[in-house]
């Protein structure tokens, strides 16, 4: 943990402008997932993920990829290339993938010369990436879209639930208390002065200030420990932290889980999960890895035997379990 405190300045448009990221973001998961491969903090938190990822790394031959494409360019350290996470908001990680390997020359060149500038020892191929060598590009994109689909991709169900849990709890706050109760609840490490939200144990004393773009809460379910955010104080800003277990009061046995998914189906039974804390159609569809459209049909279905809910807010409708869904799932 460093000794450092990165502190944002906020003015009231900052205030009106923050967002919290409505789903995961898989490149900022794919890294804090690397990272977690690199070290023992949190190991007991993923202890199933780590289990299970270093089986299929080795059954997929995956670990010369890593420690010779992955590991060098998103080292568990105080600095990793921002090109490597870039805001999208959320999406695809086809899409973010193509984003990083449309990034400009001079951008990779200077973000890979900073990592050399802080000691780091690069393999060979990362000259041809600062060059904007079109092969380095495509290795690169490759390498992450293996991993990803490797390492990352079967958990994103459990990822997702955790990350949408999370916002939905934190949303319900800032209705009921205002945007200054979430700053001051996203982590053990931040404090909430205002107008300046702190976060403790940074790598070194950085001060970034909004000007009035805001900023984009990125909750994760790989970070640990201190909130990162990007190193270029001139991009989009973000702070990615992490999204801790949304524990909800008990409701009685119910039925087992394998019980509730033999006896409504295994997506409408995900579904039925996903929706404890009141959850759109399209955060649905992204939990159980189906479309929107599909979603939508089982939230049908559910509604109609009075397991769930749903008002329209806006542009979304949003889901809830009701009761009798809690008493049947024990969720």
């Amino acid at each position: 943990m460093g000794k450092g405190t990165l502190s944002i300045v906020f003015n009231a448009q900052d205030m009106a402008r923050t967002t919290v990221q409505e789903s995961a973001d898989p490149m900022w998961e794919l890294v804090f997932s690397l990272h977690r491969l690199q070290t023992e903090v949190g190991y007991l938190n993923h202890l199933d993920w780590h289990r299970q990822v270093r089986h299929d790394i080795r059954a997929t031959g995956l670990a010369p990829l890593l420690r010779s494409t992955l590991l060098p360019l998103m080292p568990l350290s105080s600095y990793f290339p921002d090109f490597l996470t870039p805001s999208t908001g959320s999406g695809e990680i086809e899409e973010v993938i193509d984003i990083i390997a449309g990034t400009p020359g001079a951008q990779l060149r200077r973000q890979v010369e900073t990592m050399i500038a802080r000691g780091r020892k690069l393999p060979s191929w990362t000259a041809d990436l600062a060059a904007g060598q079109p092969a380095a590009r495509r290795h690169l994109s490759q390498g992450l879209q293996r991993y990803f689909d490797i390492a990352v991709r079967p958990h994103w169900p459990a990822i997702g639930r955790r990350v949408t849990e999370h916002r939905l709890v934190r949303q319900t706050g800032v209705l009921q208390d205002g945007m200054g109760s979430l700053l001051s609840g996203l982590s053990p490490s931040m404090r909430w002065q205002p107008p300046v939200l702190q976060v403790h144990g940074y790598p070194r004393d950085r001060r970034l200030v909004l000007q009035g773009r805001g900023i984009t809460l990125i909750p994760s379910y790989f970070c640990q420990g201190n909130p990162v955010a990007l190193a270029d104080p001139a991009l989009e800003p973000v702070l990615v932290y992490p999204a801790p277990r949304e524990e909800s009061g008990p409701v009685g046995p119910g039925l087992s889980p394998d019980g509730v998914d033999v006896l409504l189906g295994r997506t409408r039974a995900a579904i039925l999960r996903a929706a404890s804390l009141g959850t759109s159609t399209t955060e649905l569809a992204r939990c159980t890895g189906t479309s929107p459209a599909t979603a939508s049909h089982h939230t049908a279905v559910l509604r109609k035997a009075g397991l769930l809910t749903s008002h329209r807010m806006g542009k979304q409708t949003l889901h809830r379990i009701t009761d009798l869904g809690r008493r049947l799932a024990g969720a």
